[in-house]
């Protein structure tokens, strides 16, 4: 079982990442949260295997929250999810160390 934690300050993007997911059964949302210091203490707590991060967060933003995530865990795999489609952004998160990026 796939272990995934959902960041993204939009409570509907949110749940419907949740009931697409789950449709897989080998997949299991263990949390969600709509900022990048509650999704740091929820990752200690709830050791997901994927992280689905919003590049956007209220406060800390996805980029330092990945950087942040990363740096003390790893071998957790962050997905970037973001609408924007600048470059620049996409390469921001993919150097800190996202495995891929969904726009």
């Amino acid at each position: 079982m796939i272990r995934i934690l959902i960041v993204d300050d939009h409570t509907m993007v949110r749940e419907a990442l949740r009931v697409v997911l789950e449709q897989d059964n080998s997949l299991r949302v263990v949390a969600e949260v709509g900022d990048g210091e509650t999704a740091l203490r929820l990752a200690e707590e709830k050791k997901p295997d994927v992280v689905v991060m919003d590049v956007a967060l209220p406060g800390m933003s996805g980029i330092e929250t990945s950087r942040r995530l990363l740096a003390r865990h790893p071998e957790i795999k962050v997905l970037a999810l973001s609408t924007y489609l600048d470059r620049r952004i996409v390469q921001q998160m993919l150097d800190v160390g996202a495995r891929g990026y969904i726009a």
